[in-house]
């Protein structure tokens, strides 16, 4: 599946790299080049053929939205920030750019405009869900359960457990696999003296992230934490 999805990329950057032989200062063909590189993790021509669609029409709030990721990736959290909220002026019902300024204001510990930039992404989704239709999208309810999960970290960084605790159920009736929420939640339990709850979502965190070896710290606590 990796090797069919690096080889569709492949084709694609042949493909955008001969286009832009004949059109050098075309901004779709650079967009794509920097999402190709983006996602190869080169991130070096990804920025620059960003910079390079902006010469072109800085007025594509798209390219400023991938050169923001790009460029909160890198953790060049101002530039970010500033090349984000230009998307924002571009184009005020991008839920993706409020979500990702949310994010970045978090990293920053600036809670209360990280929860002021997700509960706009939350509002834009939720609205998007009843002009068209999206309840049964799982893309849709994917995105929703993830701006949910960072709302319950943001409410959890401020001490407010009860609407950490909201967020965090939410995300997973959203997402039924969604194996850090299950995390979360199981620590907000135990700390509040819950042990059968905390118990309970414990082991659905293990169950879950056993086969996800990135999450083996966390697999190796609760494993202690049940232990004892």
């Amino acid at each position: 599946m990796l090797q069919q999805k690096k080889n569709a990329l492949e084709e694609v950057l042949t493909d955008r790299l001969e286009r832009i032989e004949l059109e050098p200062r075309n901004p779709e063909y650079h967009h794509d080049l920097g999402l190709i590189y983006f996602n190869q993790d080169n991130l070096t021509e990804a920025e620059k053929h960003f910079r390079l669609a902006l010469e072109s029409n800085s007025n594509l709030s798209i390219v400023w939205l991938s050169l923001g990721k790009l460029l909160k990736k890198t953790k060049e959290r101002t530039a970010a920030r500033q090349a984000l909220q230009r998307c924002i002026r571009l184009d005020p019902s991008s839920p993706d750019t409020y979500q990702h300024l949310g994010l970045l204001e978090k990293t920053d510990d600036n809670f209360d405009l990280a929860i002021h930039h997700l509960l706009k992404a939350k509002s834009i989704l939720r609205s998007n869900q009843q002009i068209y239709n999206l309840h049964s999208s799982a893309k849709f309810r994917n995105q929703l359960a993830v701006v949910h999960f960072h709302l319950g970290e943001t409410y959890h960084h401020q001490k407010k457990l009860k609407d950490a605790m909201t967020a965090y159920h939410t995300a997973i009736r959203l997402k039924p696999d969604y194996v850090l929420a299950y995390l979360r939640l199981a620590d907000i339990y135990r700390n509040i003296g819950n042990d059968g709850s905390s118990l309970s979502f414990y082991n659905r965190f293990l169950k879950l992230a056993s086969p996800r070896q990135q999450l083996d710290t966390e697999v190796r606590r609760v494993s202690e934490i049940l232990k004892q």
